[in-house]
């Protein structure tokens, strides 16, 4: 993989067969968690604490300026927009092309500030420093060891 993160990896794959079964959403509510739109409040409730968490004991820690890296930014770009809407630069990495595609969508107009970052957080290296390195239910994405080996 290239110092701009480009791949194609068993976690890719991974990523792009669950997109294309559950659909650009389905992977962050659940296939069956958005009957009654349950998944979309669950979502909506835990990107509000998780941010109000961030700007009481995060966000003064960094600098006005700061740049945050999204590792594994996800196809609602959440935490993204947030960041970006408190005026931080943001790099939305992940491994996902598609779902980096369904990321800019939800991005709305923050889109345009966000740099969206088609790579593999395994082996991502950056030209710059992150202010902050955010990562959200992303780890147990990752593939064990004993699975990429298997698919090498």
């Amino acid at each position: 993989m290239g110092a701009h993160g480009s791949c194609s990896t068993l976690g890719e794959d991974i990523w792009e067969s669950k997109i294309k079964s559950q659909g650009e959403v389905g992977v962050v509510f659940g296939v069956y968690s958005d009957v009654f739109g349950e998944g979309k409040r669950r979502i909506l409730n835990q990107t509000r604490r998780t941010m109000v968490y961030f700007d009481r004991y995060v966000k003064p820690l960094l600098p006005n300026n700061g740049t945050i890296l999204d590792a594994g930014i996800g196809p609602l770009a959440r935490f993204s927009v947030e960041f970006a809407k408190r005026g931080f630069g943001v790099d939305g990495l992940d491994i996902s092309k598609s779902t980096l595609a369904f990321a800019k969508k939800h991005a709305g107009p923050y889109g345009k500030t966000i740099q969206f970052v088609h790579g593999d957080m395994t082996k991502y290296i950056s030209k710059h420093a992150y202010s902050l390195i955010f990562c959200f239910e992303t780890f147990f994405h990752i593939p064990p060891p004993s699975w990429v080996s298997h698919y090498d």
